[in-house]
């Protein structure tokens, strides 16, 4: 299977996402706002109304309908004396953008707008009076209204505006925004409704808050605006780590990849090996004293193996007799033999299928073994243990017990036999050194 991807590959991806990254910040940086212009409007209306609409002595008229301006002159007799302008908005271009409070409306025609995806509303407005600002006011409906009392019992929202601002275009934000005490009173709002909700705006407009005072007062509705980002902050934030998370994940899921198609054809290699043991064993590669693997038998096996490829780990094992030469000096060759027939029937029962043993030359062994780490360690120690625990009975009556030491290391990518050999006999040596009967690893 050929590979399509590359650790450059990686890199390039990586480079992408993080090019991608700095493009979506630069972009949320300089990118203007999205807005939606509220008023003026073709499809909406504005009127003035005053308190005297329901029986006090103020009025507001239209100065001048060209510039929506208005005024309003408060004058005693009512208890909470109130002006000012309202806006609503319609599906269609009604035939008069400016018009009086005192005609009647069609409910049925009215609009919502959704302004919850919104950030702000920025409004212009110039005002001549002796108050202390203004007032702007949003009602959201909870369903359609279709008469006055209905409207008057829709959320009433609010954000007082002083007088010192109105000299330029105020930017509010909507978080700012306020739910109105007297409408919770009055209407026995539930907790759960008496928050800011901006999603069915149908009303927005501009009065005073408290008692003005006495006198005229004028006012011009410029501009009013809802603004805000085409992509949140937040939103723009899960997006790049969701970006970075996805390609994290794909390099991850490759990765593993490669290492199931390489583990597989090592484990492949294995099993062709394991059916080539039993030829071998019919051939001159194996040793004739022990019915194991031969140094020619195990050459031919390790050069599939070396150099390593990396992703599948094994370990190379030099096993060598302890004090063998007093063996063959005290008791001859022939009980020399006779223990290294004992001992490699030995090493071979503990061994699993898949390891290779084999003799390397007189009494030393090589084992190739895919265990490695806690499982090297129980291998190991079960060797020693079961060959120390092993009598050679020899033929003339004598019992001899012989003991091993071994060395073992990790194969390392791309290294030789002869380099990962070097490694393990040195380990050998190590373990000699610590008294023999053990082994070490390097």
């Amino acid at each position: 299977m050929k590979r399509r991807f590359s650790i450059r590959s990686f890199y390039a991806i990586r480079l992408g996402v993080g090019i991608l990254t700095v493009g979506c910040l630069l972009l949320a940086n300089f990118m203007p706002q999205r807005s939606i212009q509220l008023f003026p409007s073709k499809r909406i209306t504005i009127d003035a109304y005053a308190d005297n609409l329901s029986g006090g002595n103020s009025v507001a008229r239209w100065l001048d309908k060209s510039t929506h301006t208005f005024q309003c002159d408060f004058m005693a007799g009512a208890d909470f004396r109130y002006c000012g302008a309202s806006i609503k908005f319609f599906d269609f271009e009604p035939a008069e953008t400016v018009v009086s409070r005192s005609e009647n409306y069609d409910y049925q025609w009215m609009h919502t707008v959704d302004l919850s995806t919104y950030d702000a509303l920025v409004l212009e407005l110039d005002y001549q009076g002796q108050a202390s600002g203004l007032r702007l006011f949003i009602r959201n409906a909870f369903s359609q209204p279709s008469n006055t009392n209905e409207h008057n019992a829709q959320k009433f929202i609010y954000q007082n505006l002083a007088k010192r601002e109105l000299s330029n275009p105020i930017t509010i934000p909507l978080s700012d925004l306020k739910v109105a005490d007297w409408w919770v009173d009055q209407y026995r709002i539930e907790r759960k409704d008496a928050s800011v909700a901006v999603d069915s705006v149908f009303e927005l407009g501009i009065d005073f808050s408290g008692q003005p005072p006495l006198g005229k007062h004028t006012i011009s509705v410029k501009r009013i605006e809802a603004v805000g980002e085409w992509v949140s902050d937040a939103s723009l934030y899960i997006f790049i780590i969701a970006l970075w998370l996805a390609s994290l994940a794909f390099e991850g899921g490759y990765r593993i990849f490669l290492l199931y198609v390489a583990n597989r054809r090592f484990r492949h290699s294995l099993l062709e090996l394991k059916d080539e043991n039993s030829h071998l064993r019919l051939t001159a590669r194996t040793d004739a004293l022990t019915r194991i693997y031969n140094r020619a038998g195990l050459e031919t096996l390790f050069n599939k193996l070396f150099p390593a490829k990396g992703h599948a780990e094994f370990t190379l094992v030099v096993i060598d007799l302890d004090h063998f030469k007093k063996v063959n000096d005290n008791y001859g060759h022939a009980a020399g033999d006779q223990a290294l027939q004992v001992v490699s029937k030995t090493i071979s029962q503990q061994l699993r299928s898949g390891d290779i043993f084999g003799r390397w030359g007189g009494e030393e062994f090589l084992l190739l073994t895919m265990a490695t780490g806690v499982a090297l360690v129980q291998l190991m120690h079960r060797l020693n243990i079961a060959v120390e625990a092993t009598d050679v009975n020899l033929t003339a009556g004598d019992v001899l017990n012989v003991t091993m030491s071994m060395g073992a290391t990790a194969a390392r990518k791309g290294e030789t036999l002869n380099q990962t050999f070097a490694r393990a006999d040195a380990a050998l040596y190590n373990a000699k050194a610590a008294g023999r009967n053990t082994w070490r690893k390097k």
